[in-house]
């Protein structure tokens, strides 16, 4: 028995001029007469699989859950309401504190023998106000005098209410009562009052 052998495939040429098949390792077309180079097997493809590349993806940081974050949005919100009223207060406290160190009163006409009379001060916020009474003695043995006014000289306050005019008899004694309206900002002096 007789072993198979295999078969090789030829490579058919064509005629570059007529286009006939040429027969393997003729040099010449037999249609046209043309010359025809032997046919080359086409090479093998040089071919090599490559690998696609290897993409690494870094995996993001978790969130934080949403009940700290929130929870953090909160504690924010609780400190920046609490710095903001300490600064208000702070600043209300700094610039509208109200020292009268001391009440000087005056009187051109020396109303009731008020000229040159000084009382103890007070301490009020700026824009408040402070009731205010004055014990006025007469000092002349044999004639009553009249308060008929009473006025804030220094810049600012502001005196109303008060119980004008006021006769005190001769060597009496009556109360001369008044409401001072501090300004609104800040002061720390000496408060004139005119007495006329």
């Amino acid at each position: 028995m007789a072993s198979a052998q295999p078969v090789q495939a030829l490579a058919t040429t064509f005629c570059s001029r007529c286009g006939s098949p040429v027969a393997p390792g003729s040099g010449f077309c037999a249609k046209c007469g043309a010359p025809v180079a032997p046919a080359t097997p086409p090479p093998p493809a040089a071919y090599q699989a490559v690998p696609p590349p290897t993409v690494v993806y870094a995996a993001p940081p978790p969130p934080p859950p949403k009940k700290s974050r929130k929870l953090l949005w909160i504690i924010i919100g609780v400190v920046v309401v609490i710095v903001v009223v300490v600064i208000v207060v702070i600043s209300l406290a700094a610039s509208s504190s109200i020292t009268v160190t001391a009440i000087n009163f005056t009187s051109s006409d020396n109303a009731c023998g008020a000229n040159g009379h000084s009382e103890a001060g007070f301490t009020t916020s700026g824009g408040g106000s402070v009731s205010y009474t004055l014990s006025v003695t007469n000092g002349n043995i044999l004639l009553s005098c009249t308060i008929s006014s009473v006025s804030a000289t220094t810049s600012g306050f502001s005196i109303s209410g008060a119980n004008v005019p006021l006769t005190i008899p001769a060597g009496g004694t009556e109360s001369l009562s008044f409401t001072i309206t501090a300004p609104s900002g800040s002061y720390n002096g000496v408060l004139t009052v005119d007495i006329e």
